[in-house]
C-alpha cells in the first residue's frame, strides 16, 4: 500500500485551513450585522452622525439641518476582482442604483468594539483609504 504524497496531504491541508477561514469571516460579517445597527457619531465632528438601519438604508444626519442623505448599504466579505477577501476584512458597500451595487469601491470595517466602560466605536476605511471613527449614541 502506498503512502499519500506530501503534496495531496498539502492540499488537503490547505482546503481545510481556507474553508475554515471562510467560516470566519462569515461568522464576523453576521457579528458586524447585528452590531453596526444604530446612530453613530463621528469622533471628528460631533455634528455629523449616521445611522445603520436593519433594513440595509443608512441615513446621514448633520445637526442642525433639515436634510437627511439616504443611501442602501451591504456588508460583503469581498468587494470585486480588486477587493478579494483578506484577513479579518468586512466591506461596507454604500450605493443608490445597482450599477454601484456591483462595482468594485466599498469601504472596510476595521473593528466595531466596546471598551471597559461599554462605549462602542466603529473604525471604517473609506474607498478612499480615510479613517474614520464613530461612537454609537444609542
Amino acid at each position: 500500500m502506498k503512502k499519500p504524497s506530501s503534496k495531496i496531504t498539502t492540499l488537503l491541508l490547505l482546503f481545510f485551513v481556507l474553508q475554515s477561514y471562510g467560516q470566519q469571516l462569515e461568522e464576523l460579517k453576521k457579528q458586524y450585522e447585528k452590531e453596526i445597527i444604530g446612530i453613530w457619531q463621528s469622533q471628528d465632528d460631533p455634528n455629523y452622525k449616521v445611522e445603520y438601519t436593519k433594513s440595509g438604508k443608512m441615513k446621514e444626519y448633520i445637526i442642525g439641518e433639515k436634510e437627511v442623505y439616504i443611501q442602501s448599504y451591504l456588508l460583503k466579505i469581498s468587494c470585486g476582482k480588486i477587493n478579494p477577501p483578506h484577513a479579518y476584512n468586512i466591506y461596507l458597500k454604500m450605493y443608490e442604483t445597482q450599477e454601484e451595487k456591483e462595482d468594485h469601491f466599498c469601504g472596510s470595517i476595521n473593528n466595531i468594539h466596546k471598551d471597559g466602560k461599554g462605549i462602542i466605536t466603529l473604525s471604517i476605511t473609506s474607498e478612499r483609504g480615510k479613517l474614520e471613527l464613530y461612537t454609537k449614541v444609542n
